[in-house]
């Protein structure tokens, strides 16, 4: 499918083929733009002949509120849902390549589930209604602002396969209560701003907590180093105004410059 100038309505069939001069040839992908600015699009069908869905080839449809990811497709391009009406979404196991920003924006997007093993940049931020998120055991990668100011977002679970983690993942999720971390670092900026953070769940094996990662996090109240946790860096806990009690382990080697600084209320210490 192609791009163009027409302004697509109602729902949409993407034949399996299509007939010209040369002959018959099988829909391989739905194009860049291909349906970009079509407001009144509200529905979709294609087979699974098709393996890409092309960088903003759904930008701005609002009203579509359904999408079902086929079992043919492997490569989701740059923003090819950003600012579209979805309100849930399933990332299938087979999608092996995933752009940037391709579910940037989506305002009603309610909740997703992500079965494949990378999650782009930029792939769910400022979908501010996004309440449910669910990680699968295969994803590996995380790349940096990907759930960035998702601002209903109150839990997350983080897989202990994720062996990749960039910055700012849940940056300035404002209404996030409670965070699992069960891989083994914790990344720059991870939840920087989140103000309502109270509850993380560490795990033994976490190893690293990256500069500013919990920094502005005034809800926090107790941190607990875990077993065989050895860098703390800098500014990790910067303005943790609410931590009261720190409890730092023997397996830790190196506690980088301001990493509690602004934590004015502590009123534990164990060293």
């Amino acid at each position: 499918v192609v791009s163009g100038d027409e302004k697509y309505t109602g729902k949409v069939t993407i034949p399996n083929e299509f007939d010209c001069a040369a002959g018959d040839f099988t829909v391989v992908a739905i194009a860049p733009k291909a349906f970009a600015g079509c407001k009144e699009l509200t529905e979709v069908s294609y087979s699974s002949s098709i393996t890409t869905i092309g960088e903003n080839a759904f930008w701005g449809c609002e009203k579509l509120k359904n999408f079902s990811i086929n079992k043919g497709v492997t490569f989701l391009a740059n923003s090819a849902f950003e600012n579209s009406g979805i309100e849930e979404i399933v990332i299938p196991e087979q999608v092996v390549n995933i752009g940037e920003d391709v579910f940037k924006g989506c305002k009603s997007l309610r909740r997703a589930v992500v079965e494949n093993k990378q999650i782009g940049e930029n792939q769910f931020s400022h979908c501010v209604s996004l309440e449910s998120v669910t990680l699968s055991d295969k994803v590996s990668s995380i790349k940096k602002k990907a759930f960035a100011r998702c601002s209903s977002l109150t839990s997350v679970l983080i897989p202990e396969n994720v062996s990749k983690i960039e910055e700012e993942v849940f940056g300035n999720c404002e209404k996030l209560q409670s965070a699992k971390v069960l891989n083994m670092t914790i990344a720059s900026k991870q939840f920087i701003g989140c103000k309502q953070l109270s509850q993380i769940t560490l795990s033994e094996a976490l190893t690293l907590i990256e500069e500013k990662a919990f920094s502005g996090c005034v809800s926090l109240t107790e941190f607990r180093v875990p077993a065989n946790l050895q860098v703390i860096r800098d500014e990790a806990f910067r303005n943790c105004s609410g931590l009261k009690i720190i409890e730092l382990g023997s397996s830790l080697t190196h506690i980088g410059e301001k990493a509690f600084a602004g934590c004015a209320g502590v009123e534990r210490l164990v060293v």
